[in-house]
This record gives structure tokens, C-alpha cells and sequence, in this order.
């Protein structure tokens, strides 16, 4: 979660994100980083992989100047009865939204840094979701 991290700095301090996106020598970088996803979700959606959630939708919600589908940064996902208390322990530690509706949970906020810290607080948790 260091490099997306580093990344977020990188694109916060740049003049224009999309340069340092749109840079040919890094976008197969990127690619392998980011895996397809959104630079500041990356980790809270491996993360909730990890726990045994399935993520099935993410957008950083074009925090970075692009036009994305969602308007905030987000992360959707099934997970399972037991997780849902570390779950609700780790939204409440990183200040984000969870939503749940028609059987997927929604973990949303209005900062990226809060989605990242989110990521953070699923690893410092990983012994509740029965991961060593």
C-alpha cells in the first residue's frame, strides 16, 4: 500500500494529474500497480480481498481531475455475516461511510486518504476476519 501512497502524493502535488498518468514510461508501471484500478482504491480493495470479501466495484470518483462514474471515492462489495463487526470497527477507525443495501456493503468517503487509511485499518483488524 506504500507505492499507492506514494502515488496519491505524487498526483496531489502534480500540476496536472493526468501527466503523470499519461507518462508512456509509467504506464505499464501503473498497470502492474494498479491492476486496472483506481489510484487510491487499489488497497482497500485488495485488502478486503484478502479478508475474504469480494469487491466487485471501485472508483476513486475523478479525485485526480478525470471523469469517473461516481462522484466520491468508493469501494462495493460482498462480504460475510461474521466480518460485518470488524468491518463497521474499521470504517469507524479510518471515518468513512459503509452502507449496506440489497446484499453488497458500500464503503465510501469524501477523501481518498480516508479510503486508503480504511485499507489500513482492514490489515491492523485481518485476526478478526480469521486471517492470521
Amino acid at each position: 500500500m506504500r507505492w499507492e501512497e506514494e502515488l496519491v502524493n505524487e498526483l496531489d502535488a502534480a500540476e496536472d494529474p493526468n501527466d503523470v498518468m499519461d507518462d508512456d514510461e509509467r504506464d505499464i508501471e501503473f498497470a502492474e500497480m494498479l491492476g486496472g484500478l483506481d489510484p487510491g482504491v487499489t488497497g482497500a480493495v485488495l485488502c478486503l480481498a484478502a479478508v475474504g470479501c469480494v469487491p466487485f466495484a471501485s472508483c476513486n470518483g475523478g479525485v485526480f481531475g478525470d471523469t469517473h462514474h461516481e462522484t466520491h471515492p468508493l469501494v462495493v462489495f460482498f462480504c460475510k455475516a461474521a466480518h460485518v463487526d470488524p468491518l463497521i470497527d474499521a470504517a469507524k477507525a479510518a471515518g468513512i461511510g459503509l452502507e449496506s443495501e440489497e446484499g453488497h456493503v458500500m464503503a465510501y468517503a469524501g477523501d481518498i486518504r480516508l479510503i486508503m487509511k480504511f485499507a489500513h485499518a482492514i490489515v491492523e483488524r485481518k485476526g478478526r476476519f480469521g486471517h492470521p
